[in-house]
């Protein structure tokens, strides 16, 4: 069949007779409308259909015209408009693509290269589970004049430009410049604002109802209740390190540190373990006691004449009069007087009211002696049972002293003195000289005033005693080998060398001997 010129019907297929050798139309002779239902348009190994959903659907075919899998778009070489499609990926180079008809229908796929305009909405990934995995693939710039809806992730390989500030409604800032290191602060759905930078110090404190500020110093101290005028409560403070100095409370009114109890005033006795007595009381002029790690305590004030006797294995205790005597192995529960004393090495006083004997008592002390070193008073007799020791053997070393005097007048007032002998006797007992002692009532000025003793004619002195000019007392000398006296030696006193401006005057010298 070549030609139908009017209306008519086919009740049959219509199938040239050779593969791709007619063609249905001419350019110049078109069919101005090609109804076809939705079964599939071949276009070579590609048949275009409606889907399920009233979309146009590109798949692939094989040799007996069954899809195999989905097709793509023909890459557009010039303009080209699409009313109604679906895309899976959109690549923009060279070609324009106006879409002017987008309300309802979606491109699944298309390969450009030329410029694609969208006038409407664009919707790339899944629709309705038909298109997986489809993205929009665009190697250069994308420029979209209205709103974007963005339901996934969106990768740039390099800037992403928008016409204005992105909105926070859109979930942008709403600003175009933020400040480098100021703080974001959210104000609803206007732009966001930076505070400026923090400086040293410096912390955002809010007050629950305005913006926060920056704040420094005793101000910030103050606003988070660290201030001088506040009370803040802590559970614990570590001190100079994090873990092994930290100050706790312990109870009402004490603290610890690494739980050892502050002791204070008014608070916890301190025990003995840590260097206190462990009382809070202790009785007025009470002798204290130790008793271990225990609380020291305290006896009695002690009564008159009572001393603290103890037992060797209990606390001691306050005894008096015989009990003590007894006590202390010196008395007779009797007479209350004391029987014997068998020795004793004092450094003090001791007063005896009645009779003390020392020797044998009771053959108990064989050649017991009483040993006074300071002086002996003796208010009654001395009896001597024994007196072939009492003689000068054994009284040797005692004192004798020998004074002398010059530069005074018959009435015993001072005067110059003069180099000259003062003084003159004659030993009657041995004697041995241990040293010297002397004042002068006026100093003698300009030079020393010297003094010496004589024995038979010659100085007991290798370095003779002084008085230095302008010192009042004596510069003890040097003993030589004849400071040793027996009976019938003679001594002089003599003044060897008086002061060149003031000789001195009143001069007492006292030689100090032992006999």
């Amino acid at each position: 069949m070549a030609y139908i010129g009017r209306p008519g019907f086919l009740t049959g297929n219509v199938t040239p007779l050779a593969n791709n050798s007619v063609s249905l139309g001419k350019p110049q002779r078109r069919w101005k409308e090609l109804y076809i239902d939705a079964n599939s348009l071949h276009l070579g190994n590609v048949s275009v259909s409606i889907g399920k959903t009233d979309e146009v659907e590109f798949m692939k075919t094989n040799k007996l015209g069954q899809p195999v899998t989905k097709a793509t778009i023909a890459n557009l070489v010039g303009d080209a408009t699409i009313t109604q499609a679906k895309l899976s990926s959109l690549s923009v180079g060279g070609a324009k693509m106006r879409a002017n008809a987008l309300s309802s229908g979606t491109i699944y796929t298309a390969n450009l290269t030329g410029n694609a305009y969208v006038t409407r909405g664009l919707a790339v990934g899944y629709t309705d589970g038909r298109v997986p995995q489809a993205n929009l693939d665009v190697k250069n710039n994308v420029y979209i004049g209205g709103a974007t809806t963005l339901t996934g992730a969106v990768t740039t390989g390099s800037t992403l430009t928008l016409g204005s500030a992105l909105a926070v409604g859109s979930g942008g800032t709403g600003a175009t410049s933020l400040t480098d290191g100021g703080v974001l602060l959210g104000s609803g759905t206007s732009a966001v604002t930076a505070m400026s930078a923090l400086g040293d110090g410096e912390m955002i404190v809010g007050d629950g109802t305005t913006d926060p500020v920056a704040e420094s110093g005793a101000t910030l101290r103050t606003s988070i209740g660290v201030g001088t005028g506040d009370s803040p409560q802590f559970t614990a403070v570590n001190i100079g390190a994090a873990s092994d100095t930290t100050v706790a409370r312990a109870s009402a009114g004490d603290i610890n540190v690494e739980g050892n109890i502050i002791y204070r005033a008014g608070g916890t006795d301190v025990p003995v373990s840590d260097g206190g007595t462990g009382a809070s009381s202790l009785t007025d002029g009470g002798v204290l006691l130790g008793s271990g790690t225990g609380a020291i305590t305290a006896m009695s004030a002690l009564g008159d004449s009572e001393m603290i006797v103890g037992d060797g294995s209990t606390d001691p205790v306050a005894e008096s009069g015989d009990t003590l005597r007894t006590s202390i192995g010196i008395g007779s529960a009797a007479s209350g007087t004391v029987t014997q004393i068998y020795s004793a090495n004092t450094t003090g006083n001791v007063k005896f009211a009645r009779g003390i004997a020392v020797g044998y008592a009771g053959s108990k002390v064989p050649g017991a002696n009483l040993d006074v070193k300071g002086n002996a008073y003796i208010g009654a007799n001395v009896y001597v049972a024994n007196t072939q020791n009492f003689n000068s053997t054994n009284y040797s070393g005692l004192p004798y002293d020998i004074a002398f005097t010059a530069g005074f007048d018959a009435d015993m007032v001072k005067e110059d003195v003069a180099a000259a002998t003062y003084g003159e006797l004659v030993m009657a007992r041995p004697a041995t000289v241990v040293g010297e002692a002397g004042y002068v009532d006026t100093a003698p000025t300009g030079a020393a005033l010297i003094v010496d003793i004589e024995k038979n004619g010659t100085s007991i002195y290798a370095t003779r005693p002084q008085f230095a000019a302008s010192a009042t007392s004596l510069s003890a000398g040097t003993l030589g080998a004849t400071a040793v006296f027996v009976s019938g030696d003679r001594i002089s006193f003599k003044i060897d060398q008086i002061g060149s401006s003031e000789p001195g005057e009143g001069v007492r010298f006292t030689l100090k001997c032992k006999v």
